[in-house]
């Protein structure tokens, strides 16, 4: 009996030790062209810190690498690659990470274009928003080059100030149909606390209230409340400051 009750004890200390370690869910593998030494790293954001999750180092006899994580649930992750023979050599890569593998396949002279295949429909759509982003970006450069343009030549700005303000409204009006249009994707919240943190607060909450459930309660889904319930207290007190200054510069009776 005595034997038994050892034996059962161990048992449950391997059970209970395997709970504690939670199974690996998140792999990514790939390989990176003419890479003879350095390190991959991949990063995840913790208390608005990037930290560290895993790493693989290259010695020149293979070009491949693993990387491995356990994931609560789909976040933005990160892949910097560290040449040793240059420190000042880092690029990084972005993906929406989630369980699943993704594989890469990366060349050392161009890591920041390097192909991500998964069967992940937040990264599919990552790299939809990546592609809308930098055209607005472009479009946001030529007005730059515009506006130095017509100030360097002394000519009306009012023409200009209207087709940025158009711009700007088509930029942001992307970022709440593709929200709207991802509500059952993580990628929704994260998009707009990416890219359109100063939404108008109407926008703002209809995105959320469109929300699936399940994403209303992800990470990013509760960021997203957070940054609505801040906004909503900035107006409030934006408001009473504005009264307090009217009533103060009302003539006395």
């Amino acid at each position: 009996m005595k034997k038994i009750s050892i034996l059962l004890i161990v048992i449950l200390s391997f059970i209970a030790c395997d709970k504690k370690q939670p199974k690996y869910n998140l792999f990514v593998e790939g390989k990176i062209s003419d890479l003879k030494l350095g390190t991959i790293y991949l990063q995840a954001f913790r208390d608005s810190t990037i930290v560290n999750i895993d790493s693989a180092s290259f010695n020149g006899e293979n070009e491949y690498f693993k990387l491995k994580t356990h994931l609560k649930e789909p976040e933005l992750m990160l892949l910097l690659l560290k040449k040793h023979n240059n420190d000042d050599y880092m690029e990084v890569i972005n993906f929406f990470a989630e369980e699943g593998k993704f594989e890469v396949d990366a060349k050392v002279t161009d890591f920041t274009k390097a192909q991500i295949s998964t069967s992940s429909e937040n990264q599919e759509k990552l790299e939809e928003i990546k592609k809308a982003i930098k055209h607005f970006n472009d479009e946001d450069l030529d007005l730059i080059k515009e506006e130095f343009d017509l100030k360097d030549q002394n000519k009306s700005l009012e023409a200009f100030e209207r087709k940025k303000k158009s711009m700007e409204r088509r930029r942001y009006l992307y970022m709440v149909n593709f929200a709207l249009n991802n509500k059952h994707l993580e990628i929704a919240p994260f998009t707009i606390l990416s890219e359109a943190t100063d939404l108008n607060i109407k926008y703002l909450d209809t995105i959320y209230n469109s929300l699936d459930e399940n994403i209303k309660y992800s990470r990013y889904g509760e960021e997203l409340s957070q940054l609505i319930e801040l906004r909503k207290e900035q107006l409030k007190e934006s408001e009473t400051q504005i009264l307090q200054k009217e009533l103060s510069e009302e003539p006395s009776t």
